[in-house]
């Protein structure tokens, strides 16, 4: 997943139930600070430090640690080059996308009027319902 999948890996996130409070630029990866309540509602913290096909260091491990103890966060990083990182959780993009239900490449079909519009524009593609859908028309 390069850069230009970054958007993917939010809406995956946020369709799993995440909230997204801060995101990070660091040297080697991107760190998003993320909650999510659990089945008693009480918030969980985690960090998620994505790093494409990049490697984290030993270096940035430790930081990483740090700023997980210092948050009461779960640290996670996300990497499709880097097997196992001591003391940390990784996950590959799509071992990630899998345990959350799978990649969101679109909010659009979770809109509340995608289903109708959808419905209406299969049934008379040329009508002038075009012009009032949220569906995009090509």
């Amino acid at each position: 997943m390069g850069d230009n999948e970054i958007p993917d890996l939010v809406r995956t996130l946020t369709a799993a139930g995440f909230e997204l409070s801060n995101v990070e630029r660091k040297s080697n990866f991107l760190l998003f600070h993320l909650e999510r309540a659990d089945e008693f509602r009480i918030p969980i913290r985690y960090l998620s430090a994505y790093a494409g096909q990049q490697q984290i260091s030993s270096g940035d491990a430790e930081v990483l640690r740090k700023l997980g103890d210092r948050d009461g966060a779960s640290v996670i990083v996300v990497s499709d080059s880097q097997a196992t990182i001591a003391d940390h959780v990784v996950l590959t993009t799509d071992e990630l996308f899998g345990r959350v239900g799978g990649a969101v490449s679109s909010m659009l079909p979770l809109e509340p009027e995608y289903e109708r519009d959808l419905e209406t524009l299969g049934f008379n593609p040329d009508s002038e319902i075009k012009e009032h859908c949220s569906v995009p028309i090509r």
